[in-house]
């Protein structure tokens, strides 16, 4: 009996656990998805636009809608400019180019790019 007891304390616990977490959280937006406490606040707002405009896409071709309307990140206010005009360099090389094949190309180019930071310095 006390078996049967603890499986389902625990199957309750985890139950509260898992519904606790938050299902889609905003990962640019500040608390509550107020992009005014985001770090950068217009980035945040284009990123929910485009999250918007693209809500009826799924898989890759959500992915490539949402890339497509974002502006690029404002390297000025990153704390490696060089590193982040560097991605952006990145990204756009590697456009185009998806799944393992997007992957692989973006951490070849950043390892290169790492490493003549890192060089630099």
């Amino acid at each position: 009996m006390r078996t049967a007891t603890r499986r389902t304390s625990i199957a309750g616990g985890l139950m509260v656990l898992l519904l606790s977490l938050p299902a889609g959280a905003e990962p640019s937006a500040g608390p509550g998805g107020d992009c005014n406490l985001a770090r950068d606040p217009l980035r945040c707002q284009a990123f929910q636009n485009a999250r918007n405009a693209c809500k009826d896409k799924r898989g890759a071709g959500k992915q490539k809608c949402i890339q497509e309307k974002l502006p690029a990140p404002d390297c000025a206010r990153d704390h490696d400019p060089a590193r982040c005009a560097a991605r952006q360099v990145a990204h756009e090389t590697c456009k185009g180019k998806t799944g393992k094949t997007r992957q692989s190309c973006l951490r070849d180019l950043d390892l290169a790019t790492t490493a003549r930071v890192q060089a630099k310095r």
